[in-house]
């Protein structure tokens, strides 16, 4: 190696080393691939012998005493199922936009593609037993169908098993074009507040005709046992039936629907961390019973 050479290749390392240690922290670890687990679980079986399965995603190394959650639900009504959360489970980015952000920051996301899966199969509203499925969410009781008991018993061990805390809910229906929402407690300003955040990015990225409001303002009554009164009433999660348009049609703001979710995980990192602040030593390091309050109040 000639002398020349030798300076050269003396600067350029050093030029290298300069850069490393002068570049902040934050724009170093904001340059590094994050790696999160993906996995397809089987929690139960119908009375039928089909299988119940979640998609489960989450970053492993992971410190923080508490995870925020989300789950996905579709085809709680066979008749009903567009096949959009399995989509959207498929195309996930862990290091896109939203979703880095949530991942790293402990995040866990649970994708049901087929709560009914007899339903799905049959084309039916209802499970084999002839039971209307999103009617059998109700506090106080439990689930009295297979499926739906299952499902809570899964969930709910495993959100505790990773100390998790359920921030948002979305239950993909059809076909009511609509974003529908539980009844939130007046003067909860804050909680309010981020209940019509996501109902603005829906009609932002999805479809700005949609409608909003609560079950009765959709479709005239009230109903009782769903799935997002359930999260909302138990959890405390900004909860949600996404009621879209007919299956095929929907399919085709499958785009819409990646960039709405998207802005969704921004949304919960941002409640996370906001409702994380004001939690308790105690809150912040549950205990292994699970018995941990929600993030939110009704």
């Amino acid at each position: 190696m000639t002398l020349l050479s030798t300076i050269i290749r003396a600067i350029y390392l050093t030029t290298i080393a300069l850069v490393v240690f002068l570049t902040p922290e934050r724009a170093i670890a904001k340059s590094e691939a994050i790696k999160v687990k993906k996995q397809k679980l089987y929690y139960g079986k119908t009375k039928s012998g089909k299988k119940l399965y979640v998609i489960r995603m989450h970053k492993e190394d992971h410190k923080l005493p508490m995870r925020p959650a989300v789950i996905v639900t579709g085809g709680v009504h066979g008749n009903e199922y567009m096949g959009l959360v399995k989509g959207i489970a498929q195309k996930v980015d862990e290091n896109g936009k939203g979703f880095k952000e949530f991942f790293t920051s402990g995040g866990v996301v649970y994708f049901f593609p087929e709560v009914n899966p007899d339903g799905v199969v049959k084309k039916n509203r209802f499970n084999n037993h002839g039971m209307d499925l999103n009617r059998d969410f109700k506090i106080g009781r439990k689930p009295s169908q297979s499926e739906t008991a299952q499902f809570v018993d899964f969930l709910e061990k495993d959100l505790d098993r990773f100390h998790a805390r359920l921030i948002l809910a979305m239950d993909y229906h059809c076909c009511a074009r609509s974003l529908i929402y539980p009844e939130i407690k007046k003067g909860n300003g804050f909680y309010k507040e981020q209940f019509n955040k996501i109902v603005t990015l829906m009609k932002t990225h999805v479809d700005p005709e949609y409608v909003s409001g609560v079950t009765k303002d959709i479709f005239g009554h009230a109903t009782h046992g769903t799935l997002k009164g359930y999260w909302y009433k138990k959890f405390g999660a900004l909860s949600f039936t996404y009621e879209g348009s007919d299956p095929k049609e929907e399919f085709k703001k499958f785009n819409g629907h990646m960039s709405w979710w998207k802005d969704l995980m921004g949304v919960v990192v941002d409640v996370y961390d906001n409702r994380l602040a004001e939690l308790t030593p105690e809150i912040q390091n549950p205990s292994k019973t699970g018995e941990a309050p929600a993030l939110y109040t009704e």
